[in-house]
């Protein structure tokens, strides 16, 4: 649901479109959600170490990048928050050990 929430709509028009014609872009918009999908990615990584949930949305991060790569602001917002929720997820993970 996360991933639906933050990547689907936010890039294929779905809300782009309503959003431009506030004075938000399209790609402002998807780093506004994918910011809001790192951080409740990174609460789950954090306080419950799910492995499951937080590979999912790094997988779904980089098919966003992969899939737009010609639009640098979306491959590089797309990659951050994939390498964010990894390295949030290692570091949940040393932390219980």
């Amino acid at each position: 649901m996360t991933t639906n929430t933050a990547g689907r709509p936010a890039y294929q028009g779905e809300v782009a479109g309503d959003l431009t014609r506030q004075g938000i872009g399209a790609e402002v918009w998807l780093g506004i959600m994918l910011a809001v999908a790192t951080a409740i990615g990174g609460a789950f990584a954090w306080l419950r170490l799910d492995v499951a949930y937080v590979a999912v949305l790094v997988w779904a991060f980089v098919a966003m990048a992969v899939k737009h790569n010609d639009n640098p602001l979306v491959l590089g917002a797309s990659l951050l928050a994939a390498l964010v929720l990894a390295g949030l997820l290692v570091l949940a993970w040393w932390r219980k050990r």
